[in-house]
């Protein structure tokens, strides 16, 4: 057999094997591949700006950056970062550049005009114009001496100490002041490269509607908004700082569930209440929680644990506290009515004890005694109660003294207003 194999027989095809096919190449579309290796192709362009080393006043511009977010900034420094917005500056910029000053030469036709009005012996007539005023010292003076209607200040000027007390001088002089983004765009105004401040003293009586229209935006905005002298600005920390103080608290949540000797459970947990943590992530994704407490109760862990016992503890003793004061508020009303009752009938609290049961009756305004022979019945709960020398008013006063501290002292408005009962939400407020 051996033998046979090695004559060559050729053995069949077998009948479902699929045949092989080349491809045709299209001389048209022909592979190119490209090749990156040493003396190849050209490097594809790849983002290098962690390996720049950029230039020091970009360095400096960014670390600047990063330091005043990270720092604690004072609020007569960070009232520069609460400037107008877009559409006050366009307002406020058309209208002051209405009263833009001249240029050089403008002044310089000007003043060539009267000289050749003297020089012809024609009367010059001038007149003082009403233009922007200028300078840091100019506007001082203006401030100090209240003729300026409204103070344009740049929020970018450099060094800060140059601008940042005028505010505060401003609003000393009651006069209106805002701050606006960019020192270029007032120095265009004037026309210079950069202004620090600008006053308008005066405008055209066709311009007055919209200078008081800005003058009592701004004055409501900036000199008296108490909350621009209160506002810190700063203390935003990095991304990693963040996850690291974020990391402690729950280190500390997670300590103080230790003490309570709560046990950490693994998964979604039922509450005591009947109130899973998936139930209270669904009302948190409803936009049905609102604060910082119940967000803590979305967390599964320990600290959940903790917050979610300390809320139903608070939840219990505000409705004991809230029972409590209903009752002795109920209370008030009946004793004081009971008691009215019995003066109407028997003529006096003091005979209620009494060893003789005689009747003490009373006498109305003409010294005679009633008709019905009983005494005068108070047709209201407040004529019964209104002297507080008497029985009712001690009673009633007494109870209802207790009643409110009960259920101050519940904070219903706080502790319910998303009471649970099995898997019913009950919210209150």
């Amino acid at each position: 057999m051996g033998k046979a194999a090695k004559g060559g027989k050729k053995l069949p095809a077998a009948p479902l094997a699929d045949k092989k096919k080349k491809a045709k190449k299209n001389p048209l579309f022909e592979k190119t591949p490209r090749n990156y290796r040493l003396g190849g192709d050209i490097q594809p362009k790849r983002d290098l700006t962690r390996f720049v080393k950029w230039p020091k006043y970009i360095r400096l511009q960014r670390q600047k950056r990063i330091m005043l977010m990270r720092l604690k900034v004072p609020p007569a420094i960070n009232q520069f970062s609460m400037a107008i917005d877009k559409n006050q500056a366009a307002s406020l910029l058309k209208l002051c550049k209405k009263y833009s000053p001249e240029t050089k030469e403008a002044k310089k036709a000007r003043l060539m005009e009267m000289a050749q009005q003297k020089k012809d012996g024609q009367e010059v007539k001038t007149k003082k114009p009403q233009v922007l005023k200028y300078g840091l010292n100019h506007v001082t003076t203006l401030i100090e001496e209240k003729m300026a209607k409204l103070v344009v200040i740049a929020h970018d000027v450099d060094p800060l100490e140059l601008v940042c007390w005028l505010p505060a001088l401003c609003r000393k002089k009651d006069v209106p002041y805002c701050i606006i983004k960019g020192k270029s765009r007032l120095g265009q105004l004037i026309h210079q490269k950069a202004c620090a401040c600008i006053a308008i003293t005066s405008v055209k009586p066709e311009d007055e509607k919209e200078l008081n229209t800005l003058v009592n935006n701004f004055k409501a905005q900036f000199n008296d908004n108490a909350e621009v002298k209160r506002r810190w600005g700063g203390g935003i920390m990095g991304i990693k700082s963040q996850h690291i103080t974020a990391r402690k608290e729950r280190a500390i949540q997670a300590e103080k569930a230790k003490k309570l000797g709560l046990q950490p459970a693994a998964g979604t947990y039922s509450h005591p209440g009947g109130m899973t943590t998936t139930m209270r992530r669904r009302d948190f994704e409803a936009g049905q929680v609102h604060d910082d407490f119940q967000q803590c109760l979305l967390r599964d862990g320990p600290e959940a644990q903790a917050a979610t016992y300390s809320w139903e503890l608070n939840q219990k003793r505000a409705v004991s506290l809230l029972l409590a004061g209903s009752v002795a508020g109920l209370l008030g009303f009946l004793c004081a009515g009971l008691l009215g009752i019995h003066n109407y009938y028997s003529g006096g609290f003091q005979q209620l004890w009494a060893h003789n049961k005689t009747f003490i009756l009373e006498n109305n305004f003409m010294g005679e005694p009633f008709p019905s022979g009983h005494n005068y019945c108070p047709q209201t709960v407040s004529e019964l109660v209104h002297d507080h020398k008497s029985a009712e008013g001690k009673l009633f006063f007494g109870f209802g003294l207790l009643a409110a501290i009960c259920i101050l002292a519940s904070w219903y408005p706080a502790h319910l207003r998303a009471a649970v009962a099995n898997t019913t939400d009950f919210r209150m407020g």
